[in-house]
């Protein structure tokens, strides 16, 4: 089940994303939840308990509120992934909307025709994000893991045969040598830094000598042995996101 967060301080409005939403639904055969919200910050309040959304419909201008704002919060603290789609009635809040990564912005009156395409790429996305996911044996269970949000996996220093892998909100120590664990991830933008440390290319913002700034400040070595290859990924990174953009 596809689970999504309508966010509008306009009742009619709601119900118009709503109904537009559950007959993609069954046109398509799918199964979508809809969890409407008047307010932001009720929204805020539900994902502060655990909840998760797969995706989100965002009224830009609220009366007490600012879309914008509210979608930010959500990256920063509980989906930077978020997949956001604005609506308003104001086709000048689009600039402003790319400054939290919107996935589409949609002018009111919202109309099935204009969502159904919109929908059909987001449940793209959707499936490919599915594809980076990792299940991991932890100590309280499996967990499944955003590849994209692991920084790096290093040699765990407490336990023989386990690894730590450190990603911005937790690390987790699981069993298996780094090896194993790199050639699970090699395809996935992951290299060796050092004797003991593999990590996400995404995340490094600095290189210098013997060591990886990552983009939450932290510091993790980087040997000579590696650096050619480091430094390789990082430009061939940088060629693939220009050449997917200019596509």
């Amino acid at each position: 089940m596809l689970k999504v967060a309508i966010c509008d301080d306009e009742q009619k409005d709601i119900d118009i994303a709503e109904k537009c939403i559950l007959e993609y639904s069954f046109k398509h055969n799918l199964d979508i939840e809809c969890a409407n919200y008047r307010t932001g910050q009720e929204l805020l309040d539900k994902m502060e308990s655990g909840e998760h959304y797969d995706f989100f419909v965002f009224d830009v201008e609220m009366e007490k509120e600012d879309g914008i704002y509210i979608a930010s919060i959500i990256r920063k603290r509980y989906d930077k992934n978020a997949i956001i789609i604005f609506v308003s009635n104001y086709p000048g809040h689009m600039g402003r909307s790319f400054s939290v990564h919107a996935y589409n912005y949609i002018q009111k009156p919202l109309k099935y025709i204009e969502l159904e395409q919109v929908l059909s790429q987001v449940l793209r996305e959707i499936r490919n994000m599915e594809f980076n996911k990792l299940i991991v044996p932890a100590a309280d269970g499996e967990r499944v893991v955003n590849i994209s949000d692991i920084m790096y996996i290093e040699t765990s220093r407490k336990f023989q045969k386990s690894v730590d892998i450190h990603s911005a909100k937790e690390i987790i120590q699981v069993t298996g040598n780094l090896k194993k664990w790199f050639n699970l991830l090699k395809d996935k933008r992951f290299v060796y830094s050092f004797k003991g440390y593999i990590v996400n290319i995404d995340h490094i913002v600095t290189l210098r000598g013997g060591e990886l700034v990552l983009d939450n400040n932290e510091i993790i070595p980087l040997s000579r042995k590696y650096e050619e290859e480091v430094r390789k990924s990082l430009i061939n990174t940088v060629i693939s996101d220009v050449g997917s953009i200019r596509g």
